[in-house]
């Protein structure tokens, strides 16, 4: 079967190890485990969990490793925030394993809730049930966790009390508005640090290098990951990671349910999803690997964006002049008609404000006014929600739309 990947992958590189195990009419998990075994010998792989054959003399991937640190003005705000943000890792996304009470505060899932074999039906167990309530109770507070794979793992407390908690190793947040079944708004998921620390035995700054490592390694923050190869995203984990206690073979189509987490007593990572409420998190998706990604950039390479105006605020230049008028789409007071005008003569404006303050109506004029002075303007948000606001606002005020929607296909759509 080796022979047979190297000879499919010499004639279609770059293939998946679904459409290589389809095209070979092999099992995928063979597969799998047959490309990871070859990797780094006679096969690499790239980002999208996609793979080739290592030709005698040509370039190769180059795996992810800690780089040297840069001394640039970014460079060290990034490892500031990065020092600040390794001082607040203790986001606690674990739940004692057995309750005395009862019924543990957490459910076990038959199925992620992505794959072909999970239902509708999922959500209406009366275990996921409870953790729904729960979260309901206290929206405020915490979100909905899905996790997978679950770590057991043995806590002896100073008081004397000793047991299980679980601790899930990715967790992705899931979304609960409305009427219809939770969904995962994005697709990539998180480190659980608190699992992390603990099988890698790191904590502070060198904990937060691990987490950025890990998300490399898996391909989380490349931009082509979907979460339509999670299979591939979990082989990888259980591949790269061979030292870590697996007591299950990881296969998410195929989760173990029995016997239950409650009486195991072996600490280890199981073949296990569970569903919990954990605190929600402050941080953005990704953060600590964006500051990370920031910290190695050249001065060049960011001087002449608004990123390099704001870091040389000494080289601050005035206003330009405009004696044009605003065009008013939508009621400003004074103060937004001024960020308004600001944002047309300035290189950079930050525009801040709690919600409810009129800053999409604010963002939504200056779009309006750039159009109509005929300049180009790129509009991004992290928030899907916040593009979809703006672009409805726009493309309605006239009967043709100003604004292009860009994305994955899905958000399109």
């Amino acid at each position: 079967l080796e022979q047979r990947i190297i000879d499919y992958l010499r004639s279609n590189p770059g293939r998946k190890a679904r459409e290589i195990a389809d095209a070979l009419g092999e099992d995928k998990s063979a597969v799998n485990s047959l490309l990871y075994i070859m990797r780094g010998r006679a096969l690499e792989q790239a980002s999208g969990y996609r793979w080739k054959v290592i030709e005698a003399g040509g370039e190769r991937h180059t795996a992810p490793t800690r780089s040297a640190a840069r001394d640039t003005p970014l460079a060290r705000l990034a490892r500031y925030y990065l020092a600040c943000l390794a001082k607040d890792l203790d986001r606690n996304v674990s739940e004692f394993a057995a309750s005395k009470y009862g019924a543990p505060n957490y459910a076990e899932l038959p199925a992620l809730p992505f794959a072909e074999t999970a239902g509708d039906a999922l959500w209406d167990m009366d275990n996921v049930r409870r953790v729904l309530g729960t979260i309901r109770q206290e929206r405020r507070k915490l979100s909905l966790v899905l996790g997978y794979p679950t770590r057991l793992a043995f806590v002896r407390a100073k008081s004397g009390w000793e047991g299980f908690f679980v601790e899930p190793l990715l967790v992705f947040e899931l979304d609960i508005e409305g009427g219809g079944a939770p969904s995962i708004p994005d697709d990539r998921p998180e480190i659980n640090v608190r699992s992390l620390r603990s099988l890698c035995g790191q904590s502070g700054p060198e904990l937060l290098d691990e987490v950025i490592l890990l998300r490399q390694e898996l391909g989380i923050d490349s931009e082509d990951f979907s979460l339509d190869d999670f299979e591939d995203m979990f082989a990888a984990l259980r591949e790269v990671r061979p030292e870590w206690p697996w007591r299950e073979p990881l296969d998410p189509t195929e989760l173990v349910t029995e016997p239950p987490l409650a009486s195991l007593h072996e600490e280890g990572i199981y073949n296990r999803a569970i569903l919990l409420a954990a605190e929600r998190s402050p941080y953005t998706q990704g953060l600590e690997t964006e500051l990370r990604e920031l910290e190695k950039l050249r001065e060049q390479q960011y001087a002449a964006t608004a990123l390099g105006y704001w870091l040389n605020s000494g080289d601050a230049t005035q206003p330009r002049a405009d004696d044009k008028p605003l065009i008013e789409v939508l009621p400003l007071n004074s103060e937004q008609r001024s960020a308004v005008r600001s944002c047309l003569t300035s290189p950079l404006t930050v525009i801040t404000g709690p919600p409810g303050t009129g800053k999409s109506q604010v963002v939504t004029s200056i779009v309006a006014n750039c159009a109509w002075r005929g300049q180009r303007v790129l509009f991004a948000s992290k928030n899907h929600k916040a593009v979809d606001v703006v672009e409805a606002r726009v493309n309605g005020l006239g009967p043709r739309p100003v604004l292009l929607r860009l994305g994955t296909s899905g958000i399109q759509g």
